[in-house]
């Protein structure tokens, strides 16, 4: 993990394969890491991938349909013959541009041929030196999950785990290996992006100490693994932020310059926060602890909530950690199993 709460997933690329450490992220589709040679390159400590040493790595032309269905994302092919170029762009602002080919990626002991892989040689934002670079596992044609065979693309389960239990790892399990439901999970109906390569739940209203706030309409939240930070309508999350300040026996101070936030509060061992339980259709609700809605910084606990004047919310890694979340792409439903990592 991340200083910046990101949790990557180790891979290899090529032949010869390079190990890699890359973020996990749900709500994007392209893999890629930073390759040689580098126009723009962020720092890192891996080794970085070179395709002129990788007998695997084979360029997608520009009339290919994998470099069409970038769409938007696709720069620079004028030419019959040139190479598909990609320009990647995130929801904090962060580019990376590139070369679109496909490798050999290796999970463990499986190798997988054929796979889509982004060569970036120009990135431009802040990332840290641990990654190097993006696994998008979103709802999207060059997703990791869409190049998986076929028995095995349609089911996918992780566990995020509690980064200050350094000893435990997070995992991710693909096809029958993946753990959809168990005593006590909660399942909810899935829904897949369009014009996005994301996936969203359904959200009915937020509630606290069983004073609940509906959401007047229908706010689709994507679940974003690559985003520590959840993200609330604004309406809905002033709201929630005035009862939770009535509700918290103690004053909120300044939050700090350098970190997203907006609610914080001195730590100390008699601070108490409610649980916060979202409501999705069906009935469904989770309840969200102060392990899960909050960001520990220095002396500081802050509300890892944030509102948006966007159409659609965010449900971040914080929200999702320490739960088992299994996807039933064919079924249309995630689950959410508490206390099982």
């Amino acid at each position: 993990m991340t200083t910046r709460g990101e949790y990557l997933l180790k891979f290899s690329v090529g032949t010869p394969t390079v190990r890699q450490w890359a973020i996990l992220d749900t709500a994007s589709d392209i893999v890629w890491t930073q390759c040689l040679e580098c126009i723009n390159c962020f720092k890192q400590t891996q080794r970085k991938f070179d395709p002129k040493k990788s007998l695997s790595y084979q360029p997608i032309g520009c009339e290919e349909p994998k470099c069409q269905q970038l769409r938007r994302g696709v720069i620079n092919c004028s030419g019959a013959n040139s190479n598909c170029k990609y320009r990647l762009e995130y929801s904090d602002n962060s580019l990376s541009y590139g070369e679109l080919a496909t490798e050999t990626f290796k999970l463990e002991n499986t190798s997988l041929p054929g796979m889509v892989y982004g060569c970036s040689n120009n990135n431009i934002g802040v990332f840290e030196k641990s990654t190097a670079g993006i696994v998008g596992i979103g709802n999207g044609p060059h997703s990791l999950i869409n190049g998986l065979p076929d028995n095995i693309r349609d089911k996918f389960s992780y566990c995020l785990t509690d980064p200050s239990k350094r000893n435990v790892r997070s995992y991710i399990s693909f096809g029958a290996n993946a753990i959809m439901s168990n005593p006590g999970s909660i399942s909810i109906p899935l829904g897949l992006g369009v014009s996005r390569p994301i996936y969203y739940i359904t959200l009915e209203g937020v509630s606290i100490q069983n004073m609940r706030f509906p959401f007047i309409g229908v706010s689709n939240n994507m679940i974003d693994t690559g985003s520590t930070i959840s993200y609330l309508q604004a309406n809905l999350y002033y709201e929630l932020e005035a009862e939770l300040i009535s509700n918290i026996q103690d004053t909120p101070v300044s939050p700090p310059d350098d970190v997203h936030v907006r609610l914080c509060y001195k730590k100390h061992k008699y601070l108490k926060m409610p649980t916060i339980i979202y409501h999705f259709s069906e009935d469904a609700q989770l309840a969200l602890s102060m392990k899960n809605t909050g960001l520990e910084v220095d002396d500081l606990w802050c509300l890892g909530i944030m509102p948006t004047n966007n159409t659609i919310g965010v449900f971040g890694n914080l929200f999702q950690m320490n739960y088992m979340i299994g996807y039933d792409i064919q079924r249309r439903r995630v689950s959410f199993s508490p206390n099982y990592c």
